[in-house]
């Protein structure tokens, strides 16, 4: 992240935080794209519904 400009590293930062809390969100997240395909799942979505994000 070193080779990155600030603008760069901050969105960086940004989707990191992001992910951490879809990871440890206690409800199911799913975020879909315009096309209503799944893009994003976290783990209690997986876990509830069987989904395999692999």
């Amino acid at each position: 992240m070193h080779n990155r400009n600030p603008v760069e590293q901050a969105l960086a930062a940004a989707q990191l935080d992001l992910y951490s809390v879809l990871e440890t969100a206690p409800d199911a997240i799913a975020v879909v794209d315009t096309a209503q395909k799944l893009v994003v799942v976290n783990h209690q979505m997986e876990r509830l519904f069987g989904y395999d994000r692999a």
